[in-house]
């Protein structure tokens, strides 16, 4: 029931860039990168996925969005007692950019992610994300960013810590 609450939300997110694109500057790209959960027991595991977004606000050096985002792992990780792991995510965000050329992003907003062991058990939960990184402008669309994200950062699990570059078009 969850995974469709989440397909019909981006398609929400998706219907309405696809309604307001030529008005509000819609975006989307794909995004890669490593999960890194801030425990010895787990390498990093490496995920790929996507990202749609649309500009609330926009002038020259700056834009507010709305950015919708899903990853999934390719590579899995291990497990220092044996067995590996995988995570997806999916998440719903504010972001501000602010910068010519080259410029400064911010994100916060809401995260679901769930881990899955190759023993069998799963790890689901939703939480407050939040993310910092740069990015490069090449014409009017397309960017090249880099990010670090928070996305799960509160005592009942260890931090998980998501390094990832994206390129919007």
């Amino acid at each position: 029931m969850l995974r469709i609450v989440k397909i019909l939300s981006l398609a929400v997110v998706l219907s309405a860039i696809n309604f307001t694109a030529n008005a509000a500057g819609a975006y989307y790209g794909i995004k890669g990168g490593l999960f890194e959960v801030e425990n010895s027991s787990y390498d990093k595991a490496a995920n790929i996925g996507f990202i749609v977004g649309a500009d609330i606000t926009a002038s020259s050096v700056h834009s507010v969005s709305l950015e919708g985002e899903y990853t999934t792992t390719v590579i899995d990780g291990d497990l220092a007692g044996g067995g590996e792991w995988s995570i997806n995510t999916f998440g719903l965000f504010a972001a501000f950019r602010a910068g010519g050329r080259l410029y400064f992003k911010g994100k916060i907003g809401y995260i679901d992610r769930e881990i899955n062991y190759s023993s069998g058990g799963t790890s689901d939960r939703n939480s407050l994300a939040y993310g910092l990184g740069f990015g490069i402008r090449r014409g009017t669309t397309t960017k090249l960013e880099f990010e670090y994200a928070v996305i799960d950062d509160d005592n009942t699990f260890a931090d998980i810590n998501f390094i990832s570059v994206a390129y919007l078009f």
